[in-house]
């Protein structure tokens, strides 16, 4: 599956199976992210890679990655096109 931006022929959303597992991919889209900024190689200094993982409780898997240390910049929240 995949969901392109006409205007700019942007992908918006793209899903890749493997196996049981679904790998997701979009291109920067720097009016969704936090104050505007855009999240690509060259703004963030390093790698363009976001990694996004279903889960079947993300509230809890959000809870145990804090609990082992992990920062969370921007809490889960249902997305219109959410499976």
């Amino acid at each position: 599956m995949c969901v392109t931006e006409p205007a700019k022929g942007r992908i918006m959303h793209a899903a890749l199976r493997i196996e049981d597992a679904f790998l997701y991919l979009a291109d920067d889209f720097p009016e969704f992210c936090e104050n505007g900024q855009s999240n690509s190689p060259k703004a963030l200094g390093g790698s363009p890679v976001t990694i996004h993982r279903y889960v079947k409780d993300c509230d809890a898997a959000v809870k145990r990655t804090e609990q082992v240390g992990a920062r969370v910049i921007r809490r889960p929240a249902p997305w219109p096109m959410a499976h």
